[in-house]
């Protein structure tokens, strides 16, 4: 049918939605006329932040493995725009539309978030510093045709063990029978 629709289209690997098309039928063809968006980039550099600083330093390690998802909420519909895993440089760029989105960051087993950072910059931490490894950036606006910089810093966290016991004779000894 004539009509006014969205045409979706792919760019390094990621659905871009088109601006309007307007389709229309003459002669038993189908033509489709349509200016596709020009997409916004995300890169994302995920880092070890090993002395808690905020900032990226020289003698420190880039971070992959680090799950990286820009998504939109609308009530309790949770929409997944683009999404990616940094590479063994850190590094992770997302195409999507223009717009603003909630950036998800789920960083690899044992690694936690360092001290918060400068904004907009690859070697800053944009994230709340705390122990979690799923944490989520409010807000991240992406300009069409632009680039937008995320640097996330994390820590690796630190094992515990041990045994823990009631010392009933208070000599500082775990005896049996000490539950």
């Amino acid at each position: 049918n004539d009509g006014a629709y969205t045409v979706m289209y792919a760019h390094a690997g990621t659905a871009i939605a088109s601006d309007a098309a307007v389709l229309t039928a003459a002669d038993n063809q189908v033509s489709v006329s349509a200016q596709a968006s020009h997409p916004a980039v995300l890169r994302v550099q995920a880092f070890e932040d090993s002395n808690n600083n905020g900032a990226w330093g020289t003698n420190e390690k880039k971070l992959p493995g680090a799950v990286i998802t820009l998504l939109t909420r609308e009530g309790s519909v949770e929409t997944t725009h683009a999404s990616g895993v940094t590479d063994a440089e850190g590094i992770v760029v997302l195409n999507a539309s223009a717009g603003e989105y909630t950036l998800r960051c789920e960083l690899p087993e044992d690694y936690g978030y360092s001290k918060p950072g400068g904004k907009d910059s690859l070697t800053s931490n944009m994230m709340e510093d705390h122990v979690e490894r799923t944490q989520e950036l409010a807000s991240v606006v992406l300009s069409e045709a632009g680039e937008a910089q995320v640097g996330i810093g994390a820590m690796k966290m630190a094992t515990l063990t041990g045994t823990v016991w009631q010392d009933d004779n208070a000599d500082g000894l775990w005896q049996d029978g000490e539950p």
